[in-house]
């Protein structure tokens, strides 16, 4: 979660022992443009990998970024 100005950006998921789902994203319009969604998503792909999770992406904003970092490609859940 982000907050500016009164303005919460937030990427929602849920947690399994050994998979991490990035269901959705959500920037609000006043808070778009400043990079605040990919480093919600960074951040969580980091957490994933350096606690042995796999990715499960359902949200297509995760997906755009994923396919723009292909760093991150191993962790997602085939």
């Amino acid at each position: 979660m982000a907050e500016r100005d009164g303005a919460v950006a937030y990427l929602e998921y849920s947690l399994t022992p050994k998979v991490l789902a990035l269901v959705h994203t959500e920037v609000p319009e006043e808070l778009r443009g400043q990079g605040i969604g990919s480093s919600l998503i960074e951040s969580a792909l980091r957490w994933a990998r350096e606690h042995h999770h796999k990715v499960d992406v359902i949200c297509p904003v995760v997906q755009d970024y994923i396919s723009k970092h292909t760093e991150y490609s191993d962790l997602v859940l085939r």
